[in-house]
């Protein structure tokens, strides 16, 4: 009885400190391992340990980290997919090549999707934005 409890002692003794890297790191289990397969992926951590803690647990008190509560986590997820459209990520976390054009401002022609159009359409420009 003694060895089994050495064992599981040992198995969940690291068990809880992966889970702890984890959580300073900002990631989790999907994410860590999806960075090692090379395809483009998104960031989600903070760089300070203590703002991925706060992610993870929603306080920085440790007592509080602790305790039992239900309180409502800072983040609820659309904020991340915000971040995610900005940076140029579709809904399935692949990096997306830019299809359109990009806008001349500075030019007397505006290039949008294969057409081109003069200053004086710029009702149809912005139609079609």
């Amino acid at each position: 009885m003694l060895l089994l409890d050495s064992v599981l002692s040992v198995v969940l003794f690291g068990f809880n400190a992966w889970n702890w890297y984890l959580a300073l790191f900002g990631k989790s289990q999907i994410e860590f391992w999806g960075d090692r397969s090379g395809r483009a992926s998104i960031d989600f951590n903070f760089k300070n340990p203590a703002d991925n803690i706060f992610k993870t647990f929603g306080t920085y008190s440790i007592i509080r980290m602790f305790s039992p509560s239900l309180r409502s986590l800072p983040f609820t997820g659309v904020e991340w997919s915000y971040k995610m459209k900005d940076l140029g990520f579709n809904e399935q976390g692949d990096l997306e090549v830019n299809k359109k054009k990009p806008v001349k401002i500075a030019e007397k022609s505006y290039e949008l999707e294969e057409k081109s159009y003069e200053m004086d359409d710029l009702a149809a420009i912005e139609e079609e934005i």
